[in-house]
């Protein structure tokens, strides 16, 4: 069980530059966001989107662009989604990976990989250098794919490099 001071883990990715191409698998396609996606978007974040679904998660913020929101689709259906986001902290250079996820029954084809990788393309076209992320010590599908896509611990944080100590060993 986590405690009220629990906070996420950081992952930062130091530059844009060196992207991996954008491969879509057959029968997929990318695309971004459009009206009447908020229903398969919430099904698809689950828990993580919280009270008040895709509207007062995404829609309703201030960084919300339709292009920012990425969906990877099998037969016109969405399966996997991530979005591209401003810092929070402001820095204009420095773009956030924000809620990325896999519907269950297409995971293991490599969509959340396709789909952040996406959302850094985006970021770099919008004129970001850098990205981060937040993700959890249980997701290590996840992070697997972050690492593979160039991101590294943050370890700033107290109490960090021990939990990152103990996913990295996860990850063996």
């Amino acid at each position: 069980m986590m405690s009220s001071t629990y906070t996420q883990l950081v992952m930062n990715r130091e530059t844009l530059n060196n992207l991996p191409d954008i491969i879509i698998p057959e029968g997929f396609s990318l695309r971004c966001f459009k009206d009447g996606d908020e229903a398969v978007w919430e099904h698809l974040a689950g828990d993580m989107c919280g009270e008040g679904g895709f509207d007062k998660t995404i829609k309703n913020h201030r960084f919300f662009t339709p292009e920012r929101v990425k969906m990877i689709c099998y037969k016109d259906k969405p399966v996997a989604t991530a979005t591209a986001w401003d810092d929070e902290a402001g820095n204009a250079d420095m773009g956030m990976v924000h809620m990325v996820a896999v519907d269950q029954e297409a995971r293991g084809k490599g969509l959340g990989f396709i789909v952040t990788n996406a959302v850094l393309h985006h970021m770099k076209k919008e004129g970001k250098t850098s990205a981060y992320l937040t993700t959890d010590d249980f997701r290590i599908p996840a992070i697997k794919i972050y690492l593979k896509l160039g991101f590294k611990p943050d370890i700033s944080q107290e109490g960090h490099s021990e939990r990152w100590d103990r996913v990295i060993a996860g990850l063996k």
